[in-house]
Formats: structure tokens, sequence, C-alpha cells
């Protein structure tokens, strides 16, 4: 397998992982808008593994990268734009009794560490159509990195 087909075997892990947390994240308030981000991410997260599993289907069936008709919504990222809070790391697991806040700070470096991802998919594409894929889904981590971010200034202060 090459790099990039390697980056989309990582991406659907990352998504399958990010749905599943949030699923479970969603338990930890009884907050209705905080629940309710929580399954949206859950949400965009299924989407985006369906469009990952897609392009490594087709590209293990030696076809080639191609536009998903659905990304046309999402606008590619200026890689040099983000910035991220630097010391910003990712909790390897939450525990049975985690808190809201705990769950916010993984989310957000999750969506850090799936930006990297794609960010990196995009740096070793060749191929117009891989490189405007990993763009797109790379700002789609971004807006979901704000929104957790947003979420997390107004309940708790950033930094903290």
């Amino acid at each position: 397998m090459d790099d990039l087909t390697d980056i989309l075997g990582k991406a659907m892990k990352l998504e399958e992982e990010g749905r599943d947390f949030y699923l479970k994240a969603a338990d930890l308030t009884d907050d209705l808008e905080t629940k309710k981000m929580f399954y949206q991410l859950a949400e965009d997260e299924l989407d985006h593994l369906g469009y990952v599993q897609r392009q490594y289907a087709a590209l293990k069936c030696d076809e080639a990268w191609c536009t998903l008709p659905e990304m046309d919504k999402i606008e590619p990222i200026d890689l040099e734009a983000p910035i991220f809070p630097a010391d910003l790391q990712r909790i390897e697991s939450l525990s049975d009794n985690a808190t809201l806040e705990d769950a916010l700070v993984f989310a957000l470096a999750a969506e850090k560490e799936s930006f990297a991802l794609y960010q990196q998919g995009a740096g070793k594409a060749h191929n117009a159509e891989a490189r405007q894929l990993f763009l797109q889904l790379a700002s789609a981590e971004m807006t979901h990195f704000n929104t957790l971010m947003q979420r997390y200034e107004s309940a708790y202060g950033y930094p903290r």
C-alpha cells in the first residue's frame, strides 16, 4: 500500500473512534445544547467515515481518486492558516468518571490529531482529487475543533 492509502486506513479508524466517542460524550452532560453538539459531531464523523471508506475501496480496486459530490459543500482549508493551541495533548482514554471538561479536552485533541493526519495526506498527494479530499476533510475537522473550543470556552474559559 502507498502512503496515501495508509493515511486513509488510519483516517477510517479515527473517524470510527471519533463517532463512538461523541456518542459516549453525549451521556456526560444534561445540557441539551451540548448533547445536541455531540450527536451532530458523531453524525459528521459517520459521514466522514463513509467518504473515506468509498475512496479507500476505490483505490483498493485499482480505481482512481474520485470527486465526492457531497463534499462540495466543504470549502478546502488553507493549510497555512490554522493555529491550534500548542499545549493541547490528547489523553489516551477517558476514565469511567470522566467529566464533561475531560471529554471536551479529549475531543479537541482528537480533532487536532485528525486534522494533522489529513494535512499530512494533502502534503503527500500529487493527484488534484486526492489533495482536494484531504483539504476538505481537514477543513471539516477544523470546524469540529472550533465548535468544541467554543463550547469549552463558554463553559470553562480559556486558558484554564
